[in-house]
C-alpha cells in the first residue's frame, strides 16, 4: 500500500514539474500582442463616457475590454513602453524622396516636441536617402530607415484611371506597419510624402481614438473636403457595388469616404484586430475579381482601407489634412486660409515638386536640395536640384 502511495505521489510531482516547465517555456516565447498584469476595474467608461459591453479601448499601454457596465478587464501590452516621443511614419520611393525630406523638415521647423521619424524606403533609394539625411538640419534628427520588401505586394496590384503612381509598391507599405515597425506597440502618425506640416505635430499626436476605433482619418464629407466639388467623397466612387462580396461586407454606396494619406493609429490595436491580414485578403480578392469601383476613383490602397476600416475610425480635425492640392482644377483656397491650415496635402496627379503644382511657394520653403542631384524640382522659371 505504501509503495502505491509513493508511486502516486511521485507521479503527481512529475506532472507538476512538467507543467511548470511548459508554463515557463510559454511565457518566454516571444509572441505578438501577449499581455500580462491582468487586473479589473469597476466602471466601463472612457473619459467619463459609458461604453457598451464588448467594447475594446486602449489607454497608453493598457488594453481594456468591457465585460459589463461595471466590470472592465485591462491588460498591459507586453513589450509596450510609453515614452515621450512622437512617432511619425513616412513611406517613399525615388519618385517622392524629395517630398519625404521636405515633410520631415516642415515637422522639425514647427514643433519643439521630441519626434522620432520612421522612414520606410525602397532598397533602390536607401543609400540616396542616407546621404540626404546627412544634410543640416536633418543629421541632428532622431530617425530610423526601414527598407520595404516589395515582394510582399508584387503581382497583386491593380490600379485604375491611368495612375501609374498608384501602382508603385511603396504605396502599400502603410498596410504592413506592424511588420515594418515590430518594436512599436502603441500610437503612430502616418503621413504621405506629398504633404507638409505647418502646425505643431504634437496637436495631431493628441488625437484620441474613440473606444472600438482603430485609427483616425479625415472624412471626405467634412466642410473643408467638400470645398473641392470635383472630388469623390462616397464609397460608390471607389468600390464596385456590383460585386456581391462588397454587399456581403455590409458596405453602402452612399457612405462617406475618408482619406488614407494622413492618419493616427495604434499598432497594438492594429495587430490585435489583424488589420494587415484583412487588407491583404481584400488585395488578393481585388486581383482575382473586380472590387475597385469606377476608373475615376483611382485605386492604390485607398479602397482596401475603406473596406477594412469602415465604422472603425475616429474623424480627424479637417485642418490636419487640407487636401486636393494636387488636383488640376485651379485655385480653390485663399492664401490666408492655406497659411492657417495645419497640414497641406497635394494628393492627386500634380505633386508639389512638379512644374504645374499649385501653391508651390508653401512647399518650397521647406525643401532641402538633393546633394547628389537625382531628385529634380521643376519650376517654370527656376529649377532646384
Amino acid at each position: 500500500m505504501k509503495v502505491v502511495v509513493r508511486v502516486v505521489l511521485l507521479g503527481f510531482l512529475l506532472v507538476l514539474c512538467i507543467a511548470s516547465v511548459l508554463l515557463t517555456v510559454w511565457f518566454h516565447v516571444d509572441k505578438p500582442l501577449v499581455y500580462f498584469h491582468l487586473y479589473r476595474r469597476s466602471e466601463c467608461t472612457f473619459h467619463g463616457t459609458p461604453l457598451n459591453k464588448g467594447t475594446a479601448f486602449k489607454e497608453g499601454c493598457e488594453k481594456c475590454v468591457c465585460i459589463s457596465s461595471d466590470n472592465v478587464k485591462c491588460e498591459t501590452v507586453k513589450g509596450c513602453v510609453e515614452d515621450d516621443k512622437i512617432h511619425v511614419v513616412v513611406a517613399s520611393d525615388k519618385h517622392a524622396l524629395g517630398g519625404m525630406i521636405t515633410l520631415v523638415n516642415s515637422i522639425y521647423h514647427n514643433t519643439n516636441a521630441s519626434v522620432q521619424y520612421h522612414l520606410i524606403i525602397t532598397a533602390q533609394s536607401h543609400d540616396h536617402l542616407k546621404v540626404w539625411l546627412n544634410e543640416v538640419p536633418l543629421k541632428f534628427l532622431d530617425f530610423d530607415v526601414v527598407v520595404f520588401p516589395e515582394e510582399w505586394v508584387n503581382h497583386k496590384i491593380v490600379a485604375h484611371g491611368g495612375r501609374e503612381d498608384l501602382e508603385r509598391p511603396i504605396n502599400y507599405a502603410q498596410m504592413f506597419l506592424p511588420s515594418l515597425l515590430p518594436n512599436i506597440h502603441n500610437k503612430i502618425i502616418y503621413i504621405d510624402p506629398d504633404c507638409i506640416v505647418q502646425g505643431d505635430i504634437s496637436e495631431l499626436w493628441a488625437t484620441e481614438l474613440q473606444p472600438g476605433k482603430i485609427a483616425a482619418f479625415s472624412s471626405d464629407c467634412s466642410h473643408l473636403a467638400k470645398r473641392a466639388s470635383m472630388f469623390h467623397n462616397r464609397f460608390v466612387s471607389y468600390l464596385n457595388f456590383d460585386n456581391p462580396l462588397i454587399h456581403k461586407a455590409g458596405l453602402r454606396p452612399e457612405t462617406c469616404s475618408f482619406n488614407t494619406g494622413v492618419f493616427v493609429t495604434d499598432l497594438g490595436l492594429w495587430r490585435h484586430y489583424n488589420i494587415t491580414e484583412e487588407l491583404q485578403d481584400w488585395m488578393t480578392i481585388n486581383f482575382q475579381q473586380e472590387v475597385y469601383g469606377n476608373r475615376e476613383g483611382g485605386g492604390g490602397p485607398q479602397p482596401l482601407f475603406l473596406i477594412v476600416f469602415n465604422n472603425k475610425y475616429t474623424e480627424l480635425d479637417p485642418f490636419w489634412n487640407v487636401r486636393q492640392l494636387g488636383v488640376p482644377t485651379g485655385q480653390q483656397y485663399s492664401r490666408q486660409f492655406l497659411q492657417s491650415a495645419h497640414l497641406l496635402h497635394w494628393n492627386g496627379r500634380i505633386k508639389p515638386w512638379d512644374a504645374g503644382a499649385h501653391y508651390q511657394y508653401l512647399w518650397d520653403k521647406y525643401y532641402i536640395g538633393d546633394p547628389v542631384r537625382e531628385f529634380h524640382v521643376i519650376r517654370k522659371f527656376k529649377k532646384k536640384n
